[in-house]
């Protein structure tokens, strides 16, 4: 993950590079685009997260000294 935001950063610092040296729309769109790209990245992602479903299942009583598994299932 830090990969990746290292990457952001670099892409993120190149495009301010290119848009104070080329001066032309197509730098100031390759600009915004990488500057909303992580909310582009929320907004897409959302469905996915409010679709996901976590079913946790356990025996009614656990003793305190035992040791029990508690299943969680996923569904999207």
């Amino acid at each position: 993950m830090a990969s990746r935001r290292i990457f952001y950063g670099l892409a993120l610092i190149e495009g301010l590079v290119f848009y104070v040296a080329y001066q032309e729309w197509f730098s100031w769109i390759l600009l915004l685009v990488l500057l909303f790209f992580p909310l582009l990245s929320l907004i897409l992602s959302l469905g996915a997260v409010w679709d996901l479903r976590l079913e946790p299942t356990a025996p009614a009583r656990i003793p305190l000294s035992a040791t029990d598994v508690i299943d969680v299932t996923v569904s999207v």
